[in-house]
C-alpha cells in the first residue's frame, strides 16, 4: 500500500515537485502565497507531515532546501518507489520555453542507485548527438546548481527560464554552452547574468530503440 496523503498534502507535494523540476525548491513563504494560506504556519504543518511520511526532507536553518524522497503514496494515484518524474522536454537545439509537463515516471534505482534529487527530461533536437544524446532520448539529471568545467548540464536562460542542454565551459567572465554538433554555434553567457541558472548535471541517458 502507498503512503496516505490528504488532498492538500498531495497538492503541496505536487507544487514542490513542479518547482524542483524548474531548478529550485520553494520557500515556506512561496508555498503559503501559492495556496493562499493565512500564515506560514500552515505551510510548515504540511511540510512537517510530508517529512514524517518520508516524502521530503529539509536541512534546518536554510530557506531552499526541500529535497524530494520518492516513495509510494496514494490519493488520486500512487508514485512507485525508486522512480523519478518525467517533467517535460528540453531543447538540444535552440532553447525552448520551460513548462512542467508531467509525463509519468522512470524507474532508475537499478541504473543510477539512489534516485533522490534526480529527474528526467526528454530531449528535443540534435545539438548533442556527438555526445550520444539524440532527439527523443531521456536525460537523467541530478539537481544541483554548480557543475565542473566540461560537464554536460541543464541551463535555464532568460526571464522565462528557457531550457537547453549543453556542455559547460567556464571562460573568465563568461560561460560557453557548447553543443556537440558542428551544425550549431555555442551560446555565451555572462557569469553575472541574473537570468541564467544551472538546473542540474546530466548523469545518464536512456534511449528508446
Amino acid at each position: 500500500m502507498g503512503i496516505r496523503l490528504t488532498r492538500r498534502q498531495k497538492d503541496v507535494l505536487d507544487y514542490i515537485k513542479e518547482q524542483v523540476g524548474k531548478g529550485v525548491s520553494p520557500t515556506i513563504r512561496e508555498i503559503a502565497e501559492y495556496f493562499g494560506f493565512a500564515s506560514h504556519t500552515s505551510s510548515e504543518k504540511h511540510l512537517i507531515a510530508l517529512e514524517k511520511k518520508g516524502l521530503i526532507r529539509r536541512r534546518k536553518g536554510l530557506a531552499r532546501t526541500i529535497e524530494l524522497v520518492y516513495g509510494e503514496y496514494t490519493t488520486e494515484g500512487s508514485m512507485p518507489a525508486g522512480t523519478v518524474p518525467i517533467l517535460g522536454d528540453i531543447a538540444a537545439g535552440g532553447p525552448i520555453l520551460a513548462q512542467e509537463n508531467f509525463q509519468g515516471f522512470l524507474s532508475l534505482n537499478e541504473c543510477f542507485g539512489d534516485s533522490n534529487n534526480l529527474f528526467a527530461l526528454q530531449v528535443k533536437g540534435d545539438s548533442m548527438v556527438n555526445a550520444g544524446i539524440d532527439n527523443g532520448d531521456f536525460v537523467i539529471i541530478r539537481l544541483q546548481n554548480t557543475v565542473a568545467d566540461g560537464e554536460i548540464a541543464v541551463a535555464y536562460l532568460g526571464q522565462d527560464y528557457e531550457t537547453t542542454i549543453k556542455r559547460f565551459f567556464f571562460e573568465g567572465s563568461r560561460i560557453r554552452l557548447q553543443p556537440e554538433n558542428e551544425s550549431y554555434r555555442p551560446i555565451f553567457i555572462s557569469r553575472d547574468d541574473t537570468d541564467f541558472r544551472i538546473g542540474g548535471k546530466v548523469i545518464g541517458v536512456i534511449k528508446r530503440l
